[in-house]
């Protein structure tokens, strides 16, 4: 996140939908950033490409409902397999209704359109260079920082105040039960020295 201009918590929505359609951490990864390349940072786009590969992959096979799904966010894998394959669109679209353009050969297109020399190769990166993608990588920056100072935060109350805070309720409570309000008393005066 902190080198593109999508933030964290879209990455990790993206991750959500590939691994709960059985995709592996790794695979998930790397269909992420080459999603992210061919929507070139567009949260809402990567959202709807992320959405149809996931279905694609785990039907294992794609469909004119997905293909649709694909073009509308700003991919045709048709035009892809056809540039490496020599294929037409119009004999891909025959296989595709008889169901035999599979996931992996999509998988392939993802590759083939973000490696170097692909038509999207790099555009995250060069996206997060204009202003929306360094403000986005500002605010990613800036979220990090406070998720690790909340999480010493946490740590430092955790391990040291709320315990004396809890030691302070423990003996409070049994001053009162014991001597009723001149226990408390009693207890609150120590606590406060």
């Amino acid at each position: 996140a902190a080198a593109t201009p999508c933030g964290m918590g879209d990455f990790g929505e993206r991750a959500q939908t590939l691994m709960g359609f059985g995709l592996s951490a790794g695979g998930a990864q790397t269909h992420m950033k080459q999603l992210g390349d061919i929507s070139q940072g567009n949260a809402e786009r990567c959202s709807s490409l992320t959405l149809a590969f996931a279905q694609i992959s785990s039907a294992g096979k794609l469909t004119g409902q997905d293909l649709m799904q694909m073009i509308n966010a700003g991919f045709n894998p048709l035009d892809e397999i056809s540039r490496t394959t020599g294929q037409s669109i119009a004999e891909l679209k025959e296989q595709m209704s008889q169901g035999a353009i599979s996931a992996d050969m999509l998988a392939d297109a993802l590759e083939s359109a973000t490696s170097e020399g692909g038509r999207f190769y790099g555009s995250m990166e060069a996206q997060s260079q204009t202003f929306s993608g360094q403000m986005a990588t500002s605010e990613d920056g800036i979220a990090s920082l406070k998720g690790q100072l909340s999480e010493g935060l946490t740590n430092m109350l955790s391990g040291t105040v709320l315990p004396m805070i809890n030691g302070w309720v423990d003996g409070v409570s049994s001053a009162f039960a014991t001597d009723g309000v001149s226990g408390l008393v009693a207890a609150f005066r120590d606590i406060l020295r």
